[in-house]
């Protein structure tokens, strides 16, 4: 079951930080907290959750600028990984980029093959010609 959350409590937020931090995507110098999810989410943004039975055992978190969307922190925990959800996860979000009409851009650690296979498979690619670059300070 998939579930595409706008308003959600905080129960659920542990849950989605639990598999960010089981899959490594949530790191504590990102500053990706329940404040920073909630004010991307009231500015257009949809947090996706993928459940097996009752068990929240994937995510990922869309945000936009309003021009491009823009995916985050997608994790689905080990022990569910290769057996769909990715899959599942990935065909709604790109629904969500079909009915905004948005292009969607991500960030993938180059070392992790099998994401990488997975977002080749729903039609990304590198961005030839640019480098990602990030300031954390603010």
């Amino acid at each position: 079951m998939i579930k595409a959350l706008r308003d959600f409590d905080r129960n659920i937020f542990d849950d989605i930080c639990n598999i960010w931090t089981v899959t490594g995507v949530g790191k504590p110098e990102r500053g990706d907290d329940y404040q920073q999810v909630i004010r991307t989410l009231k500015h257009d943004g949809v947090i996706l959750t993928v459940y097996d039975n009752d068990k929240c055992v994937g995510t990922c978190w869309i945000t936009s600028d309003h021009r491009r969307l823009y995916l985050h922190h997608m994790a689905v925990l080990p022990e569910y990984q290769n057996k769909g959800y990715g899959n599942t996860l990935m065909n709604e979000a790109c629904k969500v980029a079909s009915e905004k009409q948005m292009q969607m851009k991500l960030e993938v650690d180059e070392q992790n093959q099998s994401a990488v296979h997975l977002y080749r498979k729903y039609g990304f690619g590198p961005l030839e010609h640019y480098r990602t670059m990030i300031r954390r300070k603010f």
